[in-house]
Parts: structure tokens; sequence; C-alpha cells
């Protein structure tokens, strides 16, 4: 993300996809820009074709041509450079090109387009998007994307229809009895709008097909707590707040390796990019301080007494780290956890965290959790 995603609007993946149509095709596309609700995609002869970000369905491969395509949800949405509607807006050349790479910048900056409000209110949208990518395969990709407004989910389905679910009336989510999915339920009596305006107790997502449960079930719990712990909140207000920042950051940082960070049953937990994750109680926490040593940068959270981080295999510690031999803009790390850790721990502690920056540790000690990073 740079040094700058803590500061400003989270744009990284759009400056890259621009930086690669430079050279796409003899830069007949881009740049892209973002106009209020809209992807405006400029063309070399001053033209532009432009597609609302809410009505992108899927993102895939040029099929006959080096390239790749932005399909619409239903009908024709995207608005081309004569004026008339199209199903999608492609991008592709005769040349050899990096398709690959492009495909996946591109739904990396559909991700990040979502994040920024243009689909979601949600800041703090790890699971949102995450969930959303699987969507896109999931049952021939009949349900999705999820969207939040206001107060409520949506589910988009496939043929144009939605149900909408209160955030704060969903109770859990549980695996589907019987085929291979996942269940949204209710606290109480009916409280899910489905596509015909009936109210059910539960939204089923399933499929005949295999899928990742265990995935999809993590994922989808992820989702709920990010939505019930104050994700739809802005980067400036309220519970939320810098962990949103933090997860965003976390997507580059040491390649991904950690994050999301999430909090649940008093626990800080930090998942690793294997599936596994360490924890921490929120009311052990007692300071955020600079990793020490000069070869690696990030930080660590320390336990108020002895070893409360239960670690990745079970073992307990008395940190947890999150370091990388990269550059990182330390200092901006090092200040937004801290303030994170100000924003979860309010009413878990009798005392505030120090968010005053201390003089970094001149040793570095064998005692801290690492995941597997040894």
């Amino acid at each position: 993300m740079g040094i700058a995603g803590f500061a400003q609007s989270n744009d990284y993946f759009l400056r890259k996809v621009n930086r690669y149509l430079r050279t796409f095709d003899d830069g007949y596309y881009g740049p892209l820009e973002v106009r209020g609700q809209y992807l405006i995609c400029n063309i070399k002869d001053g033209r532009h074709s432009k597609i609302r970000i809410s009505d992108i369905g899927t993102i895939v491969r040029y099929e006959g041509q080096c390239g790749v395509q932005i399909k619409c949800q239903s009908g024709d949405c995207v608005t081309g450079v004569t004026g008339d509607m199209f199903p999608t807006m492609s991008f592709r050349t005769t040349d050899n090109c990096d398709e690959t790479r492009f495909l996946s910048d591109m739904n990396n900056l559909w991700d990040e387009l979502k994040g920024r409000g243009q689909m979601s209110s949600s800041s703090n949208d790890y699971y949102l998007n995450k969930v959303n990518r699987y969507l896109r395969t999931f049952d021939n990709g009949y349900y999705g994307p999820f969207e939040v407004q206001g107060g409520t989910l949506i589910c988009h389905i496939k043929g144009g229809q939605k149900v909408k679910l209160p955030i704060a009336q969903i109770e859990s989510v549980t695996r589907y009895e019987g085929q291979c999915g996942v269940q949204l339920n209710c606290r109480s009596g009916d409280c899910i709008t489905g596509v015909s305006g009936s109210m059910y107790p539960n939204l089923t997502l399933r499929t005949t097909d295999d899928c990742d449960e265990t995935g999809f079930l993590n994922d989808m719990k992820g989702l709920l707590n990010e939505l019930q712990s104050g994700g739809s909140l802005s980067p400036s207000t309220g519970n939320g707040s810098y962990l949103a920042q933090i997860n965003r950051y976390l997507r580059t940082f040491d390649n991904g390796y950690y994050g999301p960070l999430e909090v649940a049953n008093g626990y800080l937990y930090c998942n690793i990019k294997d599936g596994r994750r360490s924890k921490i109680p929120l009311s052990e926490i007692s300071e955020v301080i600079p990793y020490p040593g000069s070869d690696k940068h990030g930080v660590k959270i320390l336990c108020r007494s002895g070893d409360c981080v239960t670690g990745v295999t079970g073992d307990m510690y008395p940190s947890m780290s999150l370091w990388t031999s990269d550059q990182a803009d330390e200092q901006a790390f090092l200040r937004n956890m801290q303030r994170m850790v100000n924003e979860i721990t309010r009413g878990s502690q009798q005392t505030t965290p120090s968010v005053n920056v201390p003089r970094r540790p001149q040793h570095t000690g064998p005692d801290e959790e690492k995941g597997d990073k040894g």
C-alpha cells in the first residue's frame, strides 16, 4: 500500500493499473479514474467509457486476445465512447501482455474501490472483500456480491434481485445442514427480507458442488464480526477505525504475512497467512513499542505481566510481534498500532496503554511470538 496508506485514500492498485496501461496496447487505454460512483476509462483519442462501480459483476480474462474484461452484474451497464450501452468494458491487445498480472491487479482495484466506499460504506472491509471474491465462483456466482447500505447487509442474487439483512439483528453464522454452504441466522423471529419481500429467519448460501465450507464459514463469521464491531463507521470516528487502517496496511506489510487483526470475545487475534492465528487478551495489553534491532522493522505488543500471548502453536509468550526485514514506515505503523490499541481496549482495562513513542530497546530477546518465521 505504501507509506501514505495510513493518511490518504486507498488507491494503490488504481495507480498500479494506470502505470501498466501506459504501455499496454501502446497506451490506448487509460488512465482510469474515479468520479463519484463511476469508474472512468479514458481513451487515447480523448474520449471515455464508464461503468458504475456497484454494477460490476466480475472481472475475467478476455477471450480471443490478451487482456481483461469487466462484466456487468446484469444487462448493459457500460456507457461506451459513443454513448451506446454495453454489457462489458474490455481492455485487449494483439500484442503479448502479462495477462495474469493484469487480471489480478484489476480485481484488486475492484476490491480497493469498494473499500473506498464506492460500493460499501464499510471502512473495515477485509472480510467483505474476501467473501465477495469467494462468491464469484461459489455456486457459479449465483450469490453476491454483498454490500453494506447503512445498517443493512445486502446480498445480491444473480438475476438482479437482492436479499436484505439488518446487521444488528444477525445473531450467528452456521454450517448449512444437507449441502455445502453456510446460513446467517436472525436473533429472533423473521428479520430477513427475501427477494419477493417475504420475511425469513435465516439466509442460506448453499451449493450442490464441493466447496471450502470451513474457510467460507470462518470468513463469514469474520464478516459478521467486522460489521458488528464498528466497521461501517468512517475512518475518523468510532470503534474499528484504526483497526481498519492497520488491516489495510497489513495487506502489503511483509507480503501480507500478518493479518487481518480482529477483535472477538475479549481478545485481539492476529491471523497468519497460512491460516493459523495468535491472540492476546485485551485486558492484558500493556503497550506497543518498536520492534528491537536495526535489521528488522515492525512493532511488539507487550503483556502487562508474564506470558499472556497464545502463539500459533499454543505456546505462551510475553509479546506479540509483527515485523519485516523489508523497509517499512515504522513510525507511522507504531503510532497507528498504539492508537488502535487505545481504541479497542477502552473499557477492557483500568488504565490506558501508553501512546508515547518509547526509546528503541538495544537488544533482541528470544521471548516473542513470531508465528513460524523463526
